[in-house]
This record gives C-alpha cells, structure tokens and sequence, in this order.
C-alpha cells in the first residue's frame, strides 16, 4: 500500500514537471517572438534614425565633454565643409573651433545643462574654409557617468539671420548716434494718430527732463508762439498739399521756464498711405535765438542810423531855415528902426519893436528846443527828477506865454489842482508845457478858447494832463506822423504862425524819460486835445 503511494506521488510529480517543462517552452517561444520583434523594431527605428540625421537640415551630434565629438550627421559637411569621420577623428575641433569670444558663454551652458532641460545657445564657429559662421545650437543633457557629460543636439547656420540682425542693430545704434548727437532737435511726426517722436535734444532745448515731453502734437502746439502759429500752419499745409518741396518756418516756442527760444523748423514727408495721403514726416528744430538776437540788433541798428540820418537832416534843415527866417526878421526889422526911426511915429516905431521882439522870443524859443535836442540825441541830457507842484510849474509857464496869448486874444481856462505833485525834472516839464500850449496858441484862431486840465489816476500812481483847443484840428491819418523825426509835419498856424514839430518830438522823449506816454486825439475843424502822463509825487 505504501509503495503504491509513493508511486502515485512521483507520477504526480513527473506530470508537474512535464507541465512546467511545456511552460518552459511556450514561454522560450513567445520570448524568442518578442525579441525578434523588437529586434525589427529596432532596425527600423535605427533605420528611420539614420534617414533622418541624413536628411535633416539640422546638424545632429552627440558630444562629451571628456571625449569630445562622438557622432555628428552627414549634414555637418554642407554647413561645416568637414565629414563626419574627420569630426570624429578630431574630437575637440568643435570645443578649438568656437570663437573665442564665444566660448566662454558655450562652456557655460553646456555647465548649466546638468539639470537635463534643453538648451539654445548662438555662437560663432570657423569652418574648413576659414570662414566664420553663426550657429543656432539645441542640446539637452543624456547621461553622466562621474564628471563626464554626454549632451546630444542639433544645430543648424543662422548666419544670414545674424548678419541681418547685427546690421539692424547696427543701423539702430548709428540713428540713436546720428539723434542723440546731433545738436538739433529732431522730430517725427505721424500725420494719421498725431502722435510725435521727439529726441532727447529737443526735450533738452527747451528745458525739460527726458520723460516730461508727451509724445503728441498737442505738446508742441501749445508751445508755439501764439503770434507764430497761423503762419506755422500755413508752411505746413503748403507742404502737404503739395505746394512746396519742404517745409520750413522761423518761430518762438515756449521753454520750461516759460521763456521762448527762437527755432527754425524744417521736415519733409518721408510716406503715405496706400491710398497717397500723406503718412509720416519727419524734421529738426534748431536753435537760432543768437541769430535772432544779432538781426534784431542789426534792425535797430539800422532803424537808429536811419534816424540819426534823419535827425542829421532835420537838424541842419532847423538851422538853414527855420532858425535863419526869425533873424533875418530881426535883422531887416532892426535896419529899418536904425535907418528911417525918424520916419516913423511912436506908434508905428512900437509896432515894428514888438514885431522885433515877437522874431527874437521865437527864435530863442526854437534855440531852446535845439539845444535841448541835440543833447538828448547825444544822452548828455541831465534828469534829475524831484517832488514840483504841478500848478505852480504851470502858472510859471503861462507867464511866460503871456504875450503870445494876449496877441491872438486866446481865453485860457486853468482848471487844474493847486494840491496836485509830481515826481518830474522841472526843466523837462517846462519844456513839455511850454511846447504844447505853444502848439495850441499857434493852431487856435483868434480869441479862441484853451482849456488845460489835470487828474489823478491813484491806480497808477500818474497824473493825466489834457490840453484842450478849438483850432483846426489835426487829419486821423497824420497824427501819428506827428512824433517821428523823418516826416515833415510842420504847417502854418491860423495866423501863419511858423514851426519846425521839434517841439512835439521833445515832448515825446521827455515824458517817456518819465515813464509816461504822450498821445492825442484829434479830428480835422474840430480841435485837438493833447494828453500825456506823469508820475505822482506820492507822499
């Protein structure tokens, strides 16, 4: 019984194994399957592999930082002018071969590629023929055994790229040299958003910080010369529509500190839009105050000889016959006293001594106002300003008047204030007041009317005189000749009373040395009020 259990067990035993056995073998089967079938995927793979480092317009590589160059594709002959083989044969050429400019950033990406991300890097590198070329190189970290690393990439020439990149950026830095450097101020001005590109100089020109100036025609607009601007636009319009070549145009601009600087403004359209409007413009301010300010002095150095010629004229014009026609009356009226006194009466001997005595006044009179002028134009004339009654300067005036108005018969009506001080040099007014009721006596016919009035303007701290005459009034369109030394203003009075309109110039120049202003107002047969201003004597 025991033996035929144990038969029994080994039979068992001899099945199991023979089942594992046949296990064994389907498993050896099916094992031996997949390996030739990922053996022919493999193939392939390495197949597509290899076509595709063949093809690709990538130079692709495998490299160690230890040994150097370990495979590279054929593609490395076009860009490189090397085979692969000499490549692998001369494993540190890619590592001897970079620019030594470069090489310092290459070494240190390959460094930093431990981490196993990928990595792009551009670099220069020589080729077989010597020349150098730009790469566009991609690599990523594959393996390191201790301090060796295996990196595999692809790199392909950028150098045209390069090359187009490093001109822009050339061409950029020479037009950030040509703006930055240039003295002027430049512009650029975009005709459809008004938006304005303005240089750091034309910022700096008129005062501002680089970052206070917006980019927008606004900025600039307001801070043209309100006098300027219609005439700006219309050298600008003139431009765009086409009239004119360029536009050009000399105006003031505001600064910061509120100043204006005289600029001379040139740009020209540079595009337009696809349907021909104009586009773009550009141009440059440049500062020309100094030029201004030199031909501003050159105008009123001009102006001032063309009235020292015109005084020059006047003056020996005043000699040669006005100041000669009062003596040759004193002269011919004296023979006549000296050679037939006896034949005359009293009465006619009286009339002929006044008539003397009325050339002698007159041509002292005009003396006076010669003198007077010829130191002024020379600046030798002394103003010493002090506190004078006004009144009391008037009355003493008037005395000494007194006998050209009792001759004509003139009523004169003083309607001024007795309490009324100036600050005024005495023989200056005197001369003013002279010069002027002078003027009224000679204009007003006979026993006319003369008012002289007087007020105060406390807001401004001036005295404002009028007189008033009923003679025969000036014409509109010559009284501003009245007060210029190159026209010839004097006429006749009501009773073919002589001048020179020396005197109304003298008033002039002696009340502005005062800080007042002269003026008149006047129609032709109605009179004339002449009014000037001086200052108060403020207690």
């Amino acid at each position: 019984m025991k033996n035929e259990q144990k038969y029994e067990d080994l039979e068992n035993q001899v099945a199991e194994l023979k089942k594992q056995n046949e296990i064994l073998r389907l498993n050896s089967i099916y094992q031996n399957e997949e390996n030739e079938k990922r053996t022919d995927e493999l193939r392939k793979t390495t197949v597509k592999h290899k076509d595709f480092a063949k093809n690709s317009p990538y130079i692709i590589y495998k490299y160690s930082n230890k040994s150097g160059g370990l495979f590279y594709s054929e593609r490395v002959q076009y860009i490189l002018g090397y085979s692969p083989n000499e490549l692998v044969d001369n494993p540190f050429f890619w590592n001897n071969s970079i620019h030594p400019n470069d090489r310092v950033n290459v070494k240190g990406a390959i460094e930093n590629n431990k981490k196993g991300a990928d990595h792009n890097i551009e670099y220069r590198i020589k080729t077989k023929q010597g020349k150098w070329i730009w790469l566009q190189d991609s690599f990523m970290h594959k393996n390191q055994i201790g301090d060796e690393i295996i990196i595999e990439g692809h790199a392909t020439d950028i150098t045209v790229r390069k090359e187009a990149e490093l001109a822009l950026i050339d061409s950029e830095l020479r037009w950030k040299f040509a703006i930055e450097g240039n003295s002027d101020g430049l512009w650029d001005w975009n005709l459809i958003t008004n938006e304005v590109f303005y240089s750091d100089q034309w910022k700096k020109m008129l005062g501002f910080e680089i970052e206070e100036i917006e980019a927008d025609l606004k900025e600039w607009d307001k801070r043209v010369h309100p006098d300027d601007k219609k005439k700006v636009y219309e050298d600008i319009n003139k431009h765009i529509n086409g009239e004119v070549d360029f536009y050009a145009n000399e105006h003031r601009v505001l600064c910061k500190d509120n100043t204006y600087k005289w600029i001379l403004d040139r740009g020209k359209i540079i595009s337009f839009t696809w349907d021909n409007k104009p586009e773009r413009m550009i141009g440059m301010h440049t500062d020309i105050s100094k030029r201004k300010k030199t031909e501003q002095s050159l105008a009123e150095s001009e102006t001032k000889l063309r009235e020292l010629n015109a005084t020059k004229d006047k003056f020996f014009s005043i000699i040669a016959h006005d100041l000669r026609n009062p003596f040759n009356a004193i002269i011919g009226l004296s023979e006549i006293l000296l050679s037939k006194h006896k034949e005359y009466d009293d009465e006619h001997r009286e009339r002929i001594i006044e008539m003397a005595n009325s050339s002698a006044k007159n041509a002292f009179t005009l003396l006076e106002n010669l003198l007077a002028w010829a130191r002024s134009q020379s600046g030798n004339i002394f103003y010493s300003p002090k506190k004078i009654n006004f009144k009391a300067l008037l009355t003493k005036t008037l005395i000494d008047l007194q006998a050209q108005i009792t001759q004509k018969n003139i009523h004169l009506l003083d309607e001024t204030q007795r309490n009324e001080t100036i600050m005024a040099d005495e023989n200056m007014i005197s001369s003013v007041l002279r010069n002027l009721i002078s003027n009224a006596i000679k204009f007003t016919p006979h026993s006319g009317t003369i008012l002289i009035s007087s007020k105060k303007n406390d807001d401004i701290n001036f005295l404002e005189v009028s007189i008033t005459d009923t003679g025969v009034g000036i014409p509109k369109d010559k009284i501003d000749d009245l007060f210029h030394i190159d026209k010839n203003t004097s006429t006749l009075g009501t009773e073919n009373e002589t001048g020179t309109g020396l005197g109304l110039i003298l008033c002039k120049e002696f009340v502005e040395k005062h800080g007042g202003k002269i003026w008149i107002e006047s129609e032709k047969g109605r009179g004339s009020i002449f009014k000037f201003t001086l200052p108060l004597g403020i207690e």
